[in-house]
């Protein structure tokens, strides 16, 4: 891009100023007014950061219903609650009295009103700028130091004379019709000045064409010579813009020296270059890309400039990461399909984790996505070994069906040695393997057993699974023991007669394992607790019944383990951690029959260690946006 450098730096930034103005064609109010504005933006930051009200007061509204339309608006935001409203609204008031005490039954009561209009409305024209000023340094004392940068930053006099008498000093030439109605056009007309500038700088890139000394655009000697050279889709785009820029007419062409550059066009290609190469590092990026110039300049009028895009991200984290600064949907995208948008990786979470990668799933490389480790308390994106245990939190460094953080820090099990789920679940009563379905467990380390052939499990169809089972179970395996039949206080009811806890007891002490948890779901299921506590071929130990050893009735585990699922919600989540486990499960049951209406039973617990169910899960799964999820499954 080619620009003259003898025109004087303040007569430049004046026209670029007053062009950056009419181009959004919102020259707010006549050039003899000297008003001021609050932008919109810096109340939503006063509110949202120092908590200071900026209401407007009723008086005020009755007063602006005196203006019509932009002129009302734009005089609005000048007018915020503070000790010096009084005074505003006080003379204001004054007016009114003196007027209508003046003139009553002198005048027309429409003659009076609109005499008051006027004179209200010249008061406030004459006051509200001195106001306001006084107001600013008002805040500017209140606040802390970071905010009056911004104080200043979204305070701005519009008060256009200073434009208009540095304006009057220089000679337009040239300057189309649409410059003088800014209402008309002038988004087009920027866009023909932007392309004529980039048509002249790929002439002269090409070597067809030179600037001179006196800022003219002149032909190369060797114009024919290098124009053979070029292709021909080169010599038709070099022919298309000689005509553009008036060329195939003449052998010069004044490119700017005296009605571009010194008018509002040199103005526009200078602040497009100096902001090109601000803003991209290539200061011809706006010559060849006009619509995105039109965008900066609505930024910079709306008080957005650093975030051009309006999409809460700033530019230079935009350019930084790949995004284009100059379009806003690429904030809502998910570049790296982890579940969380750009702007969650680049902003909303940037404050809590530091900024995250928006091309890798993983930005630490531990196994969990990025949108489970923001939404699991305790884990962190950036933080691969939160535990410090030397392990990677999201890998399964065992083989078992849980990854490492999880068994360090919610099973309490070694996440170096494998811990395997083997599930015994035996129903006399209703098809319990629909309690289990929702947990997709391993089906070569679960048995069900349940009504097959018309017939119930026997005592002895147990004893074949618990034989199995001691074949597989190893001593740092985990095993779940469901029994679901009719029951006494010292015995259950199989298929083929009643079996005592005791002899249960007995078999289940064959399973050498590192924890055993079992479930009595019986009448009178209190009672088990007596027999199965003297298990001791788990080094932990677990019991759970739906009543006590007097009461009949059952469900503890269909309950549990629906709270264990979810189901229940997210209010039985007791130590809100978003995870579920049987203790949490247990005490959903509990609370069933607490509110029953015909008063409840009373489930019973034994552990061995304490609080052994609390560390107690059948999946690694977590209650995240009202579902459960597993890692990486969102």
């Amino acid at each position: 891009m080619r620009f003259a450098t003898n025109i004087k730096p303040e007569y430049i930034e004046a026209v670029s100023n007053e062009l950056l103005k009419r181009a959004r064609g919102l020259l707010a109010y006549p050039i003899d007014t000297a008003s001021v504005r609050v932008s919109t933006d810096f109340q939503e930051y006063w509110n949202d950061n120092v908590n200071y009200n900026l209401e407007i007061p009723k008086e005020i509204k009755e007063m602006l219903n005196l203006y019509e339309g932009k002129e009302r608006d734009n005089i609005y935001d000048a007018f915020i609650q503070d000790k010096y409203i009084e005074e505003l609204i006080n003379g204001a008031r004054e007016i009114k009295r003196k007027i209508y005490v003046e003139n009553i039954g002198k005048k027309d009561r429409k003659e009076i009103k609109k005499e008051i209009r006027q004179a209200v409305k010249k008061y406030m024209e004459e006051n509200a700028g001195l106001l306001l000023e006084r107001y600013k340094e008002e805040l500017k004392r209140k606040a802390g130091d970071e905010l009056k940068n911004k104080i200043d930053e979204y305070f701005c006099a519009n008060d256009l004379k200073d434009y208009y008498e540095k304006l009057s000093h220089i000679k337009f030439v040239s300057i189309d019709s649409t410059l003088e109605d800014p209402s008309k056009g002038v988004e087009d007309y920027l866009h023909s000045l932007l392309k004529e500038e980039a048509a002249a700088d790929y002439l002269t890139r090409k070597g067809l064409y030179f600037i001179s000394g006196d800022g003219e655009l002149k032909r190369a000697k060797n114009y024919k010579e290098i124009f053979h050279k070029l292709s021909k889709q080169e010599r038709k785009k070099v022919k298309e813009y000689e005509k553009k820029l008036g060329l195939r007419k003449s052998k010069a062409f004044a490119i700017g020296a005296a009605s571009i550059i010194l008018g509002a066009i040199g103005a526009a290609a200078y602040h497009a270059y100096k902001s090109g190469e601000k803003l991209k590092g290539d200061s011809s990026y706006f010559f060849h890309n006009p619509n995105d110039y039109i965008k900066y300049l609505k930024s910079i009028w709306n008080k957005h400039s650093n975030d051009i895009d309006n999409d809460r991200i700033p530019n230079d984290v935009e350019e930084k990461y790949g995004l284009n600064m100059f379009y806003a949907g690429d904030a809502g995208e998910d570049w790296d399909n982890d579940g969380l948008s750009n702007y969650d990786e680049l902003i909303r979470y940037a404050a809590l984790f530091g900024i995250l990668d928006i091309h890798s799933k993983d930005s630490d490389g531990d196994g969990y996505n990025d949108s489970y480790e923001v939404k699991v308390p305790g884990l962190h994106p950036k933080n691969p070994d939160v535990d410090n245990d030397g392990l990677l939190d999201g890998k399964n460094e065992d083989g078992d069906p849980f990854t490492n953080w999880f068994e360090r820090n919610k099973m309490m099990t070694d996440p170096e040695v494998p811990n395997d789920l083997y599930v015994l679940a035996v129903s006399c009563l209703s098809n319990i393997s629909w309690y289990y379905k929702p947990f997709n467990l391993d089906p070569e380390k679960t048995i069900i057993l349940w009504l097959e052939n018309g017939e119930y499990p026997t005592f002895s169809d147990f004893l074949r699974a618990v034989n199995k089972l001691s074949k597989e179970v190893s001593e740092n395996d985990i095993l779940l023991v469901n029994l679901q039949a009719h029951g006494s206080p010292v015995s259950i009811l199989f298929e083929d007669g009643w079996v005592s806890y005791e002899d249960i007891g007995q078999a289940l002490n064959k399973l050498k394992c590192e924890r055993m948890v079992i479930i009595t779901d019986a009448c009178y299921s209190g009672g088990a607790i007596n027999y199965l506590k003297e298990i001791n071929s788990a080094n932990e130990l677990a019991i759970l019944t739906s009543v006590a050893a007097n009461e009949t009735g059952g469900g503890v585990d269909r309950e549990s383990l629906k709270c264990m699922c979810g189901d229940a919600g997210k209010e039985f989540d007791i130590n809100n951690d978003s995870f579920f486990s049987l203790y949490e499960g247990f005490n959903y049951w509990k609370y069933i029959q607490k509110t029953h209406p015909k008063g409840g039973k009373h489930p019973q617990l034994y552990e061995r260690p304490e609080n052994l169910t609390k560390h107690f899960y059948l999946k690694e799964w977590i209650w995240i946006d009202e579902k459960m999820v597993e890692p990486n499954k969102f």
